[in-house]
């Protein structure tokens, strides 16, 4: 067995191989469990102490890319600290991660770190381009990002969750590995451990950054997993065909219930005709949704699908409002222009809740609920130039 690296782990490091030995295959669940049974996510930092020969990061095929003339590669890289960011536009977890990382590559790009974002949609509405490009300029990533459409680079990275963070070294050699929306104080020593192996910055390394993670309280609260088709409690629906449902009185948590006439395509619940309405039973401090104005192309179009939004039985209060709730005459709604993400509401007091969504315009499609921790610094849009 060939040497190993030559370093002094940090305390809060884990060796990812609990025998000693290198190995590649990373140890994830054998599911995309991004949460717990506790029922919120959990971050995962992992240390790769081993031999090097055995963890280079892989090549990436050949994909698309955006923010680059040129694709980059590790090997061009060499010299500098990478971050590979795996991420997906529609995810509540991987933009609540994209300030933290705004700001590094503003702080520490003059050091040697350079960021590559790897997108893997999950939705297939997410694979179109045009759409990620402006999701792309819309959340001020400025640094490369490869469209992973095929989810290739994923599977050489052998991950499963999203977001997932490797530090690749100056060698070319994955060292650290953090999955989920929490950790990135330790990270961040992670990455100016790097930053400071030989031959050492390529400039001062400045000031720690100011991470903001998720308070304590949003983070032990108990949070439902994110809920998408197969989750509506009085479904199931057959795909590709128009179902009309009627809402039930007993409405559990654990699911979301729809009432009207709704098909089931491309795992995305489009409204096919009249009104209809979707009742969300939960508790969580906040409530996002994916939802689009049609479930086809062009997924952005120039006048809104509305959706009224009401949380126990009325608008949603002052203080409560998500991102992208607007008032009009005495009643919240949500202005649906692209496929994205919508925040619905947030800063929720403790205790059990019911969302409801009204929907007036045929082709409203809904495709995931989830409920974030609240953040301290949500992913602000961003329409400047990088």
């Amino acid at each position: 067995m060939g040497r190993q690296a030559n370093y002094t782990a940090p305390e809060w490091a884990v060796n990812l191989s609990d025998t000693g030995q290198p190995r590649l295959a990373f140890g994830f669940p054998s599911q995309d469990a991004r949460h717990s049974k506790s029922g919120w996510k959990t971050a995962r930092i992992r240390l790769m102490a081993l031999e090097r020969l055995h963890v280079r990061a892989p090549e990436f095929p050949l994909v698309q890319w955006l923010n680059c003339g040129d694709p980059p590669t590790l090997a061009g890289c060499r010299g500098n600290v990478v971050l590979i960011d795996v991420w997906d536009f529609t995810s509540t977890c991987c933009l609540a991660v994209l300030p933290t990382l705004r700001d590094w590559h503003e702080r520490y790009a003059e050091a040697g770190l350079a960021i590559l974002g790897v997108h893997t949609p999950q939705f297939a509405f997410a694979r179109d381009v045009p759409a990620v490009r402006r999701a792309v300029g819309r959340l001020g990533v400025c640094w490369p990002v490869a469209l992973d459409n095929d989810q290739a680079i994923r599977a050489l990275l052998t991950n499963l969750v999203r977001p997932t963070v490797d530090l690749v070294d100056r060698a070319g050699y994955v060292r650290f590995r953090l999955e989920g929306e929490c950790g990135y104080v330790e990270l961040e020593e992670a990455l100016r451990s790097l930053l400071q192996e030989p031959p050492g910055p390529a400039a001062p390394l400045p000031e720690r950054s100011a991470v903001r993670e998720a308070s304590s309280d949003a983070t032990c609260r108990r949070r439902p997993p994110e809920f998408q088709a197969e989750s509506v409690g009085n479904g199931p629906l057959p795909e590709d065909k128009t179902i009309t449902l009627a809402m039930p009185a007993s409405r559990p948590q654990g699911a979301f219930y729809l009432a009207g006439e709704w098909r089931l395509a491309q795992r995305g619940l489009t409204l096919v005709g009249g009104p209809g309405e979707v009742m969300l039973p939960f508790e969580a401090s906040s409530v996002h949704v994916v939802a689009a104005n049609g479930d086809k192309p062009p997924l952005e179009t120039p006048e809104p699908a509305w959706v009224e939004v009401e949380l126990d039985g009325r608008p949603v209060p002052d203080g409560c409002y998500g991102a992208d709730l607007l008032s009009r005459q005495g009643a919240t709604w949500l202005p649906i222009v692209s496929a994205r993400d919508y925040a619905l509401a947030l800063s929720l007091p403790a205790g059990s809740h019911e969302l409801r969504l009204r929907a007036v315009s045929p082709g409203t499609t809904f495709y995931a609920f989830s409920f974030p921790a609240s953040f301290d610094s949500l992913p602000a849009e961003r329409s400047d130039p990088c």
